[in-house]
């Protein structure tokens, strides 16, 4: 599969988060060489849920309310790299995810996954991503007030479930 791209036109907004797997770098780039989007799937579904569906879910919680959202992700082949940001080689593989209905009602969210490695049982990932907001001025507006804390925390979650399920199943 080629990196995913966006057709839709519109504003980008910025957005970083970064988590850890207390498991060496080679097994956490090759579960995500092997199959990224079924991790993903995996991680960020409710438990209950796992059995039956095929899509991801987006959580965020925000102060007292949890919003959720059915997500399909697109996801491009693993790269190797070095040199950029440190002496040590790193993975780093492109993604892309929407709401899987209604997708024009919710921005549209590019990013690259980066996979370092930090000690020899400990691995870092960072993801930084670009999101399109829909509905023009009004839709920079929401973000401006609200949207972007959204964006930020489900980076946030989707990056820390997917950490957080890596370090559980590959310690098995």
């Amino acid at each position: 599969m080629t990196a995913p791209s966006s057709t839709r036109g519109g504003k980008l907004f910025q957005v970083r988060s970064f988590d850890y797997v207390v498991q060496p770098y080679d097994l956490v780039r090759d579960a995500l060489s092997d199959n990224a989007l079924a991790i993903f799937q995996k991680a960020t579904q409710s438990a209950s849920d796992r059995v039956h569906a095929m899509v991801s879910e987006l959580h965020v919680d925000f102060r007292i309310v949890e919003f959720k959202v059915d997500v399909s992700i697109s996801v491009g082949e693993l790269t190797e790299r070095s040199g950029e940001f440190s002496s040590t080689p790193y993975s780093s593989l492109k993604l892309e995810w929407e709401a899987a209905e209604s997708p024009r009602l919710f921005p549209l969210m590019e990013g690259e996954l980066s996979i370092f490695p930090v000690t020899p049982r400990e691995t870092q990932l960072n993801l930084l991503g670009h999101y399109k907001v829909p509905f023009g001025t009004l839709g920079q507006m929401f973000n401006a007030i609200i949207g972007r804390q959204f964006a930020e925390a489900s980076v946030h979650r989707f990056l820390r479930d997917v950490a957080e399920f890596l370090g559980a199943s590959l310690e098995r």
